[in-house]
């Protein structure tokens, strides 16, 4: 499959490549614990006896902790044998291909024994659901010891590493040795202190999301093998929102809401209000996408109580502009309008620019509702350049979209595709599927209104299997009503008034009034025909 040469060959273990880690090492050779260095010393004498292929396993939480301790092996055995580090940063079909080819892009010219070490290999083995990787170890089990000459080493995460033994059981046959390392408790701390300083996720290119939750995904598991004190408990909320917050934008809600629900249960317990508002924020809009409005609306209130019992204004101003959104969605526009213009009064008096144009631009999605599309124009036009100028990658998109179904109902289809096609170059860079799926759907309406009904139909099942997988059930009934009057449009009139009343009834449990306005209004459409 091609992710599969997506792996990186690393002869040389670099430490400090993550965006969000120091570049200089985090720990020195006589700060690395004395288990571990007997690990290593195992590990080492593991390699130097090795006269043929070994296999052996290196339990290791955290990736930042992984390259750190390869170097020191290469360090370790300079002169006895040549380590080669290959990194994946993908999720990878077949193991033993991934790193025959990224030795194939290695030109270097080995003298002498030869060790491989794997990194990144968990990313092909979740937590939970199908593991493909797994399968086809077992099936290739036999053609290791033929593709190589000298030990291999995979380094996995204590989950992962599991899962491995009990689902590839015929490769973990072939093991030499298994080799835990035991979480630094420095490499921890440093790494925490230097995440909570930089927690702008929003932004972040889809491989180092990626990343940065392996990190944070590390740091969960050896805060579970550590004592978990008062301070541990509040660096580990931190991590658990983080991570949801990573999870969130990847579209993997029901991995988020659970991050989220751990890091609540956690900052609740310690009266962390800092964390313990973050995961609130998350929760509710969770429930709002899974079009639980009551139970959102009960969380926005939360959180918008402890914000103001904090005086974080970013946190009110999000609060009202999370309540807004539900006034809108329930129709009362003169509500949301209130509470949109509260919270950009806020972040107008604190000169946080990020937060004015989230608020101008649900303002101008009310200036678009009532018609005034002058107005909507100027709005999500300051929302693009707030936006561009903060480097702020989602909201640019946002804004590009708005500015797309603006040039659409202006009859401006060539402008509009442009929008809309950069709006989903920005999504699918961030790796933002609910963005990603939006796009799908106002290309597939471009299609249909140019009489490509086969291009507007497979938009319209991308964008509805996207927001299928994400639970956005809003996503769904917009789908489902297109796809029916798209039937309408070739002659099938009983599939047209299924498919639409579909929609109508999702929107009925949801209460989304312009929901059920459309629907009844293509079904008396229909009717008519």
């Amino acid at each position: 499959m091609p992710t599969d040469k997506l792996s990186k060959l690393a002869v040389e273990a670099k430490p400090g490549r993550t965006n969000f880690t120091p570049q200089q090492p985090l720990l020195g050779e006589t700060e690395i614990s004395p288990q571990n260095r007997d690990v290593l010393l195992q590990i080492a004498s593991l390699i130097r006896l090795a006269e043929s292929f070994r296999l052996g396993f290196v339990k290791c939480n955290q990736p930042v902790q992984g390259r750190q301790m390869a170097a020191r092996l290469k360090e370790m055995l300079a002169g006895e044998a040549n380590i080669i580090s290959v990194e994946l940063n993908e999720p990878v079909s077949s193991l033993r291909r991934a790193i025959l080819q990224a030795l194939e892009s290695d030109e270097s010219d080995y003298v002498g024994k030869r060790a491989i070490m794997v990194l990144g290999f968990e990313q092909s083995v979740p937590s939970e659901g199908p593991a493909p990787a797994l399968d086809e170890l077992n099936q290739s089990r036999d053609n290791f010891p033929k593709s190589f000459s000298g030990p291999v080493l995979i380094w996995l995460p204590d989950y992962a590493l599991t899962r491995l033994a009990r689902e590839a059981p015929d490769l973990w046959g072939w093991r030499s040795g298994v080799f835990e390392l035991a979480p630094e408790l420095r490499l921890m701390a440093s790494l925490v202190n230097v995440i909570m300083q930089d927690v702008d996720t929003d932004n972040l290119s889809l491989p180092l999301k990626r990343e940065r939750a392996a990190a944070l995904e590390g740091l969960i598991s050896d805060y579970q093998e550590v004592k978990i004190g008062e301070r541990n408990g509040q660096a580990l909320a931190g991590v658990l929102n983080q991570l949801g917050n990573l999870r969130y934008l990847l579209g993997e809600y029901a991995e988020a809401k659970r991050l989220y629900e751990n890091s609540l249960k956690i900052s609740q317990e310690l009266r962390d209000k800092k964390e313990t508002l973050k995961a609130l924020g998350q929760l509710g809009n969770l429930a709002y996408i899974e079009g639980d409005l009551t139970y959102a609306r009960s969380l926005y209130l939360e959180r918008l109580k402890i914000s103001q019992e904090l005086d974080d204004t970013c946190g009110v101003s999000d609060s009202l502009g999370q309540l807004g959104m539900l006034a809108e969605d329930m129709g009362d526009l003169v509500e949301a309008r209130r509470l949109f213009q509260n919270g950009l009064k806020i972040s107008q008096k604190h000169g946080d620019k990020k937060g004015i144009s989230k608020a101008l631009h649900h303002l101008g999605n009310l200036a678009y509702l009532a018609g005034d599309l002058v107005e909507a124009r100027h709005l999500y036009n300051i929302r693009l350049k707030i936006s561009e100028e903060l480097g702020d990658k989602r909201g640019s998109s946002t804004a590009l979209h708005q500015l797309g179904i603006l040039a659409q109902d202006a009859g401006d289809l060539f402008e509009a595709h442009r929008l809309y096609q950069e709006s989903l170059n920005i999504s699918q860079g961030l790796g933002d599927k609910r963005g990603i799926s939006k796009s799908f759907h106002q290309l597939g309406n471009l299609a249909y209104l140019a009489g490509d009904l086969v291009k507007a139909r497979l938009l319209y099942h991308k964008s509805l299997e996207i927001f299928q997988e994400l639970g956005d059930k809003n996503g769904i009934s917009d789908s489902l009503g297109q796809l029916g009057i798209l039937a309408y449009a070739t002659g099938d009139l009983e599939g047209a008034r299924r498919l639409i009343q579909k929609s109508m009834r999702i929107s009925k449990e949801l209460g989304n009034k312009s929901g059920i306005a459309i629907a009844l209004k293509n079904l008396s459409f229909l009717e008519e025909k």
